[in-house]
């Protein structure tokens, strides 16, 4: 299986990757704990601002592993970060602005995918959608870490999942408790 990147792993993918998408998904998918196809699956319009705390974004993963209906989808805050390169909210203005402006994706439903799909559309077609941007974004990532100029850190495969397992390896040293964890990656926990 893959091993969790390191920070500075994750830092050398934003040099790597020239897609301003891609940065903002490598964002988006660390700080909710997202797996590359929550990422791949999120809508643009369950991207909101927040009614509880004025100047936050909020956001819902509807689509995961472990989530079998939609109401089993809570609300999640998004927060931004101190550190300009992993910062959700940076690379989400920067990428949004430029993508729906150029009008690349002012008709798409999906955060970080292309298409013509609706929510009338059906489902399989819409979820073709979905996984040819989960495809492309996991080539980028892998193109990456393939980069001659990539340095490993650490011994171990390296993929898609590896986001994922660094958001929370770095919750878990920060001592943010297991439940807490399992709760914002929306996996099941017994």
């Amino acid at each position: 299986t893959d091993r969790p990147f390191t920070i500075g792993e994750f830092l050398q993918l934003h040099d790597l990757i020239d897609s301003r998408k891609y940065k903002a998904a490598l964002n988006f998918q660390y700080h909710l704990m997202g797996r590359i196809d929550d990422t791949s699956h999120v809508k643009k319009k369950f991207l909101k601002a927040s009614t509880q705390f004025p100047g936050y974004l909020t956001t819902k993963i509807v689509w995961s592993k472990n989530v079998q209906d939609e109401l089993n989808c809570p609300t999640q805050i998004m927060l931004p970060c101190g550190n300009k390169e992993m910062c959700p909210y940076l690379s989400l203005a920067v990428f949004l602005e430029d993508w729906i402006q150029n009008g690349n994706g002012a008709g798409s439903q999906w955060l970080f995918g292309e298409g013509t799909t609706t929510e009338q559309s059906m489902h399989k077609e819409q979820d073709r959608e979905a996984c040819n941007g989960k495809s492309t974004y996991a080539r980028s990532i892998r193109k990456a870490t393939k980069n001659p100029v990539f340095v490993a850190e650490a011994t171990g495969p390296l993929g898609s999942h590896s986001i994922w397992k660094l958001s929370c390896t770095e919750a878990r040293q920060k001592g943010i408790h297991k439940d807490d964890i399992d709760y914002r990656g929306r996996w099941s926990s017994k």
